[in-house]
């Protein structure tokens, strides 16, 4: 465990807000080919670790999640794997790594590298994606304190300036099933 870790709590249908930063805060996310990444990648780690997603927003330099486990009370499992494969996939449409020899698997990443070289030429000064080591979590505590952190979301736009409500994504479907 990383030693700067928060001791996290674990609880069979709780419901957690989750806020995660980029190293240094660099805004990697003004791009949206890394922002459609990253939306792709929620979703695989919510499939994959049986999460329901029920509200994230991509900011620019971090990303805001509502979550809540479905099988065992692990969220961390869930974050790791969003951000390990964020950060690969990130990393290749980018051109930071080569890609494996015969990997089929790549064809959306070499897509997006290609429209990342077309849109810069070549590589410009942008450090390799990386995350903090950590995140911050909250233990939502009842349905008055789900609907501000679900507001407080789509809020985001509105509090740091940006031009539109993009990449703000909210499950009516998952919430309702919360507040019943």
């Amino acid at each position: 465990m990383h030693r700067d870790s928060q001791k996290r709590i674990y609880l069979e249908n709780a419901v957690y807000f989750i806020t995660t930063v980029t190293k240094e805060r660099y805004p990697y996310f003004h791009e949206k080919i890394v922002c459609d990444l990253l939306a792709e990648d929620i979703r695989m780690a919510s499939e994959l670790k049986q999460c329901d997603v029920i509200a994230y927003k991509i900011n620019p330099d971090h990303v805001y999640l509502i979550i809540r486990p479905l099988g065992k009370p692990n969220y961390s499992e869930f974050m790791h794997n969003m951000k390990r494969v964020s950060s690969l996939h990130i990393n290749y449409s980018m051109g930071m790594f080569d890609f494996p020899e015969g990997a089929d698997i790549y064809l959306r990443l070499r897509e997006n590298r290609l429209t990342w070289q077309s849109r810069y030429n070549t590589r410009i000064d942008i450090p390799k994606f990386a995350w903090q080591k950590s995140y911050r979590d909250h233990l939502v505590r009842d349905d008055d304190d789900l609907i501000r952190h679900v507001e407080y979301i789509r809020n985001q736009w509105i509090k740091h300036d940006l031009q539109e409500n993009a990449y703000c994504f909210v499950s009516e479907a998952a919430m309702q099933s919360v507040l019943e």
